[in-house]
């Protein structure tokens, strides 16, 4: 009960090559012939018709590269009935892989849209009723942001490190593809991976989504990405010892130089909306441009850890 000898007919023999996205891609089927004595089983036949050695020639294992490709490697056995009782045939498939080590990243780009509050109008004025007061609660539209899908190969993983990006920002300029950011642009939604084998090597197939803000502060070409805008307003200002104080009607820019006690109570009631404040925190002089804040709510990693390739 044993196998007599293994050949390797040129019949059904082929092979395939083709380009998948920015990489190569292919695949090739060695045809091996295993004869059997007439005492073995069909039961032992399939058994050992995947492994079958003799006559100096071996069905090759999993992961064993092709005779004249290194990177070509089996991924597939299968055995059939050959011609006549005592011969089956096994085709072995292998697939070409190139290093994915060395492979170039791939990025799909989408966008996707998402509720923001509205604060500010095109021109870069705040969105407020005839008054002047903010609306409450705040209008809110669709934010369109960009969104990039990218897959690319690690020999590592760490669950740790993912954990600790998810949701981060970038926080330096980064090149994604053939276009360049700046800080706290870019946030990582998503960051998959998934074990993989190059031959017998193991590694991993990983999945990138990020997603970018492309927000620009009123009236200028500065991004502000990921930040929170926030309408410089309030109750409040600083005085000259920069102690901060309720503002009183007479406080108020469009009450200055006028005889107070034409206002109610000389103009010492505190007011009852909220005012706009300029860039140190006093009132906003009628006529000039509303000043919006930034605030850095995220927190920042380096995007330099992903070491990306990008085809040129």
């Amino acid at each position: 009960m044993a196998v007599i000898k293994v050949t390797q007919p040129h019949a059904g023999c082929s092979v395939s090559q083709r380009r998948d996205g920015v990489n190569l891609a292919g695949e090739a089927t060695l045809v091996y012939q295993v004869e059997f004595d007439s005492d073995e089983t069909m039961a032992g036949k399939q058994s050992l018709a995947l492994t079958a050695s003799g006559g100096g020639v071996t069905v090759p294992n999993y992961g064993d590269t092709h005779p004249w490709g290194p990177e070509w490697f089996v991924v597939d056995k299968k055995a059939r009935p050959g011609i006549g009782p005592l011969s089956w045939f096994v085709d072995v498939t292998y697939r070409y892989q190139q290093n994915p080590l060395e492979r170039f990243a791939e990025v799909k780009w989408d966008t996707v849209e998402e509720s923001a509050i509205v604060e500010n109008d095109i021109d870069g004025q705040p969105v407020a009723n005839s008054a002047g007061e903010p609306f409450d609660p705040p209008p809110r539209e669709m934010a369109t942001d960009l969104v990039g899908r990218i897959t690319y190969a690690a020999a590592t993983y760490d669950p740790l490190i993912v954990a600790d990006y998810t949701n981060a920002v970038n926080n330096d300029n980064i090149q994604i593809d053939r276009a360049n950011f700046p800080a706290y642009v870019i946030k990582i939604n998503k960051w998959t991976f998934t074990p993989a084998y190059w031959g017998n090597v193991l590694y991993y197939e990983v999945y990138l989504e990020i997603h970018i803000r492309l927000a620009y502060k009123p009236g200028t070409t500065n991004l502000y990405g990921w930040q929170r805008q926030q309408l410089n307003q309030g109750f409040f200002y600083r005085d000259a010892q920069l102690k901060k104080r309720r503002i009183l009607e007479k406080n108020l820019p469009e009450n200055f130089g006028i005889d107070l006690t034409t206002l109610p109570n000389n103009g010492e009631n505190p007011i009852d909306s909220p005012v706009l404040l300029d860039s140190v925190g006093n009132t906003l002089m009628p006529g000039a441009p509303p000043v919006f804040l930034y605030f850095k709510t995220k927190k920042q990693r380096s995007f330099n850890i992903f070491q990306l390739r990008w085809r040129t």
